[in-house]
């Protein structure tokens, strides 16, 4: 038997365009939770950002509820506010994990547990994984890239795990494949009937190459505005048809969350094989150590400024037991600003500098006088970038 998990992240930023997050919400959001509740024999795999799921109204939040509650819906936690986690120290990882697991108990699961973590642009690293293990969680994903370039001097087929699951620091680590999922976010299929035949013909190949008989897995994760909202009418031309063809080949090949991947194949220790690096990540971005290059370039003088202030913003307000500023650096450091700069959209970055200044200000407001004067630096070299 070959399992495939299909999983969709959903997340828009905090500062969204209330106009653009409609839309999306219109032509992505909508009819994916249309088609599942229609089509009682499908399911997903989904993580949802805070940020986004505090933005929808009850009652969709509720549909999505009983999707749950019907296992139609598999949900992993995330970053709240979508914090590129590796960046960050761990109280604040293990509070964006708190704060989006509270929120799924209070609107979607009540009192199950949720045993899985996917961080942002699958942005990974083995600390990270020993900081989800910490925080309860049993494995995290990863994209399959980074492993894939420590593993270069295997046979090609080996070189990425299809029947085994690696551990790190006692957390497994799931491994989503980028050959395919990049296949479907780019569009590159004629349907997703076809899509599907092509998935099912290269895994019966890997079987006999390898001389497997028993059972294997593929890992599909990509944003769920990919469907409808990037990608126009792709809910009924890839997605519905993709599920309905893996359904009628359900004796050898089946659709599962990924809890059951990782409680039916076998663990193996891999540290030695654990790289850090994002589902944006390539293997020439790797060979100059380079791990996280739309968002923390070591050329890019805007990511080392944007990160010097969350550095700075973090210590200045150590001992602060001010709310407003607390809610405040939950929300602030979200991944969008530093990505948006590296694909040239200034202007979408620079969307942070209200919340940034208020940060200064509640800093000052508050009596807190570390680290305020640099700061107001890093800022005002902020926005001499972007402004």
């Amino acid at each position: 038997m070959i399992y495939i998990t299909l999983h969709l992240h959903a997340y828009q930023p905090p500062t969204q365009d209330k106009n653009i997050f409609e839309k999306i919400h219109d032509e992505s959001y909508e009819p994916i939770i249309n088609l599942l509740e229609k089509n009682p024999e499908f399911s997903l795999s989904l993580d949802i950002a805070k940020s986004l799921a505090e933005r929808w109204p009850t009652e969709f939040t509720g549909r999505i509820a009983r999707l749950c509650r019907d296992n139609r819906i598999y949900l992993v936690n995330t970053s709240a506010y979508h914090y590129l986690l590796p960046l960050f120290g761990e109280q604040t990882i293990l509070r964006q994990m708190k704060l989006n697991q509270d929120f799924y108990r209070e609107n979607f699961t009540q009192d199950k547990q949720i045993r899985g973590v996917f961080p942002p642009e699958l942005a990974f690293s083995p600390r990270l994984a020993a900081i989800a293990k910490k925080a309860g969680a049993l494995w995290i994903m990863a994209d399959d890239e980074p492993f894939i370039y420590k593993r270069l001097h295997l046979p090609e087929v080996q070189r990425a795990p299809r029947n085994w699951i690696p551990i790190t620091y006692g957390c497994g680590v799931v491994l989503r494949s980028r050959f395919w999922s990049n296949r479907i976010s780019r569009g590159q299929y004629e349907n997703g009937q076809s899509f599907a035949h092509e998935i099912l013909i290269e895994q019966e190949k890997w079987q006999k190459v390898c001389n497997n008989t028993g059972d294997g897995y593929l890992i599909l994760a990509i944003d769920m505005e990919t469907f409808g909202h990037h990608l126009k009418n792709s809910v009924e031309s890839f997605l519905l048809p993709f599920l309905s063809e893996i359904k009628l080949t359900e004796s050898r090949y089946k659709i599962v969350p990924l809890d059951f991947l990782f409680n039916h194949f076998k663990k193996i220790p891999a540290a030695e094989y654990m790289q850090e690096g994002s589902w944006s990540t390539s293997q020439e971005d790797l060979k100059q150590k380079i791990s996280f290059p739309l968002w923390l370039h070591p050329k890019n003088e805007f990511h080392k400024l944007w990160y010097n202030f969350v550095c700075r913003a973090g210590i200045a307000s150590e001992e602060n037991q001010d709310q407003e500023l607390t809610d405040l650096l939950d929300r602030a450091f979200y991944s969008c600003t530093p990505w948006q700069y590296s694909l040239g959209n200034i202007g979408i970055a620079s969307w942070c500098l209200p919340m940034f200044e208020k940060i200064i200000n509640l800093l000052e407001f508050s009596g807190s006088t570390r680290k305020i004067s640099e700061l107001k630096m890093t800022l005002a070299n902020i926005k001499s970038i972007l402004i």
